[in-house]
Order: C-alpha cells, then sequence, then structure tokens
C-alpha cells in the first residue's frame, strides 16, 4: 500500500509516536537513498498489523527487503520490495495478536540493484508497548466502523528470480554453530541449488540439505560474523535435530556480489 492511500488510517490508528516506538539508538540513520518512516500499530479487520514506511528519495530505482519478527524471533513477514525514484510503499504485516511489553524485532535492508548485492542502507528497530497502550489503542480500534484488511505476509516485487538448478562457485560454508576460528569460513566450494535440495560440495565433502527439511532462510549475519550477509539456512538434520549453516559468495575474499542472488535462489525453493 502506497504511504499516500494509508496515511489518514494510518495517522488515526498508530499506536505510539517514534519516540514511545523505539529508543534513541533505535532511530532510523539518515541516508541520501530512502527516508524511513515512523513505524507503529494499525487496526486491521481480524486483528493488527505492524507498518512500516520507506520513502525512496534518490533519483534511481531501490529495492526494499523489510523482515517484520515475533517475540520469539520467528519471521513472521517478509517483503522484497521495488520503489521507484520519489515513492514511497507502506509496508504491513498482519498479526493475530500483539502481546504488551514483548519486543516486535525489525530490520530493513535497502539496495540499489535487483540481485541484492549492493546495499545501500539498514536500520534496526523494535516495536513494543504497554498493557495501557494497547488498551486505549484497542478502544480506538474498535471504534472504527471499516477496519482495512491486510493478509498478506510475503512479497516479491522486483526481485531477480534465478533459474533453477542454479550454482555459485566459489561459496564459503560454515557452520552455524562452532568453535573458535580465525578463518571466516570453513570450506570454499560451489553451491548448487535444486528444486529438491542445497548440495555444497568442496573436494571430498559433501552437504546436502533437503528442502523439506529446511525451517528458515535469512539473509543475515553469522555470530562472530554479525556485520555481513550470509545465507543462513536452519534445518533439521539426519538426527532430527535443529541445526544451522551459513553460505556466502566466497569471490574478492569474501566481498563477492552474489550472496543476495544466492539468498533469492534458496529461498525460492524453501518458500521460508
Amino acid at each position: 500500500m502506497s504511504l499516500s492511500k494509508a496515511a489518514q488510517v494510518v495517522v488515526a490508528v498508530l499506536l505510539c509516536s517514534p519516540s514511545h516506538t523505539m529508543s534513541a539508538a533505535q532511530r532510523p540513520p539518515s541516508s541520501k537513498w530512502v527516508e524511513f518512516k515512523p513505524g507503529g500499530l494499525m487496526g486491521v479487520a481480524g486483528g493488527y498489523a505492524l507498518v512500516y514506511g520507506i520513502a525512496n528519495t534518490s533519483k534511481q530505482l531501490l529495492w526494499a527487503m523489510v523482515e517484520f519478527n515475533t517475540p520469539s524471533g520467528d519471521r513472521q513477514c517478509e517483503f522484497i520490495k521495488k520503489i521507484e525514484p520519489g515513492a514511497s510503499f507502506l509496508f504491513q504485516c498482519p498479526m493475530t495478536a500483539i502481546l504488551p511489553g514483548e519486543r516486535y524485532p525489525l530490520k530493513l535492508s535497502v539496495y540499489a540493484d535487483d540481485r541484492l548485492a549492493e546495499r545501500v542502507a539498514r536500520f534496526e528497530s523494535v516495536f513494543r508497548t504497554s498493557e495501557q497502550e494497547l488498551a486505549a489503542f484497542n478502544k480506538v480500534r474498535e471504534s472504527l466502523a471499516d477496519a482495512p484488511s491486510v493478509s498478506i505476509n510475503a512479497l516479491d516485487d522486483g526481485a531477480a528470480s534465478p533459474a533453477l538448478p542454479t550454482s555459485f562457485e566459489p561459496t564459503w560454508f560454515r557452520r552455524l554453530q562452532r568453535g573458535f576460528s580465525l578463518k571466516a569460513y570453513e570450506d570454499s566450494g560451489q553451491l548448487t541449488v535444486n528444486a529438491d535440495a542445497l548440495v555444497f560440495t568442496a573436494g571430498d565433502k559433501t552437504v546436502r540439505i533437503p528442502v523439506s527439511n529446511i525451517t528458515s532462510v535469512r539473509l543475515d549475519g553469522m555470530p562472530r560474523d554479525l556485520a555481513n550477509d550470509w545465507v543462513v539456512v536452519r534445518f533439521t538434520n539426519e538426527g532430527q535435530k535443529p541445526d544451522g549453516v551459513g553460505f556466502k559468495d566466497g569471490a574478492r575474499l569474501g566481498n563477492g556480489r552474489d550472496t543476495g542472488m544466492m539468498y533469492l535462489a534458496v529461498r525460492r525453493v524453501a518458500q521460508k
């Protein structure tokens, strides 16, 4: 939904002002590319929606990736949206319930290309409200005659769509949980994304992750490497235990431009 179309609804039902929804440390950074609009809570048919707006203040196309999470850390919604120069977009994540006092993390990344290779802005925030604020908001929400309907929790608009199967080499590989190491990765090899499995090979080593075992896919940092994007894949291993690994474009000493494309391919087959 564009910000202009939703402006009256959002202004009427936003739960908190920016000073209440985020601490000083969480205030949006200044950027020549985008303006991060104040976020909050909106009343919708069937419940609530967490909302956040992004305005493209540059003179070129941008791609925004916005992730809303639950207090437990599970991803509730993820959107990839192409935003035209001078345009704005209001991201809305439907929630059946909002728990007072709980933290709802929000991650926003903005890229200058559809392969998600050139990130130009990044911002993380947390939505949280008190019991009193939520009660006051609910009174306003119940008085609305026509609450908007929000049901979409995923959107791909304008991002590159890699053909399958597709391979990436060199790809860095490492386990999510590993012992101390000075190296950023454990192995460097080839990652092949198939419709039914992810297959990583490095010499005699082969790691195969069935798509049916994947529980989540994120473009995020790894332990001891939070500043750089990895394709973080969590899955159930052969022992039926939770497990996780990370993949990253290993070209140019880990500064290759295909990690975003790798994420789009894995995300497409896993749909998680």
